[in-house]
């Protein structure tokens, strides 16, 4: 989270201290969901071991995040940095994810991740059976083949 608030302290000061609307909506959404803390009641909820515990949390800032990231990709769209024939999973080019300072926040976001929800073999193991079923149930040839390469990787 430091590299992060770091970027966003950067571009504050190149915009003269005033964010743009479009990266405040961001900031304020990625703070949000980073920030989240969730607790869960155990006498009326399933959750009752920490692994799931964890791994609902987990699902549920995804979720968020990926709230902010279709505020980011907005953003992009209106300023012209995406690819020509890029998709919602993959719309940035190399140079306008690093002038934006996305690479740096993907990299902390997936060093995060991969350490807390693939570390412990049973959340790994709920992660991807939710994935599975992510798949099976996907609406689009698209989303499922999304959802099998990220199931591969995490299997990897």
């Amino acid at each position: 989270m430091e590299g992060y608030l770091q970027c966003i302290d950067e571009l504050r000061e190149l915009c003269d201290g005033e964010l743009p609307r479009g990266i405040r909506q961001f900031d304020i959404r990625f703070r949000l969901a980073r920030s989240i803390q969730i607790s869960f009641d155990s006498t009326i909820s399933y959750t009752k071991t920490e692994s799931t515990k964890k791994t609902y949390r987990a699902l549920i800032e995804l979720n968020d995040l990926w709230f902010a990231y279709e505020g980011l990709y907005a953003l992009a769209k209106t300023r012209g940095l995406l690819k020509a024939s890029g998709s919602k999973s993959d719309p940035f080019t190399e140079d306008a994810a690093d002038a934006i300072g996305l690479s740096h926040i993907v990299k902390l976001l997936e060093c995060r991740y991969q350490s807390e929800m693939l570390s412990e073999p049973l959340r790994r193991q709920d992660y991807c059976a939710y994935i599975v079923y992510l798949r099976d149930n996907a609406s689009s040839s698209t989303q499922k083949g999304l959802l099998e390469r990220l199931r591969d990787k995490t299997d990897a």
